[in-house]
């Protein structure tokens, strides 16, 4: 009974370590694809450019995330369907906080905190997907 518990809680482990792991580097707020989109200018325009670009990464990580229960475990499933949900909470909460405060440049570091954390997101299922 030990013997199947033990491997079991490691791997849950190590699974919540891996997709809990801080961002990658590429995966930046007011990176190259924020600048790209700054460059159209004006509030309206760069939101829009802002949402076409995480709506492109929210595709990528649903993308992910279908494939990733063929590479788990049966047993791993479940807790991580748990820590996607989790996720998707805090950065809710998390990018709430750039528009808790009035201002139009509240609203647009909020947008680029959700592309940013949705691009370091799936980079993170992605890197998950790739190892054993």
């Amino acid at each position: 009974m030990i013997r199947g518990v033990v491997p079991a809680a490691l791997a849950v482990a190590f699974l919540a370590a891996v997709l809990l792991a801080p961002w990658p580097v590429a995966a930046e707020m007011f990176g190259p694809e924020f600048r790209a989109c700054q460059k159209l200018g004006r509030d309206p325009q760069v939101l829009g450019c802002l949402a076409g670009e995480t709506k492109a990464w929210e595709a990528k990580l649903a993308a992910e995330l279908r494939a990733l229960p063929a590479r788990l475990d049966r047993e791993q499933r479940a807790p991580q369907a748990k820590a996607q949900q989790a996720w998707e909470k805090y950065r809710d909460a998390n990018c709430a906080v750039f528009a808790a405060r009035d201002g139009s440049i509240r609203t647009i570091q909020a947008a680029e905190c959700r592309r940013a954390m949705t691009e370091a997101r799936a980079a993170d299922i992605a890197r998950l997907m790739r190892e054993d």
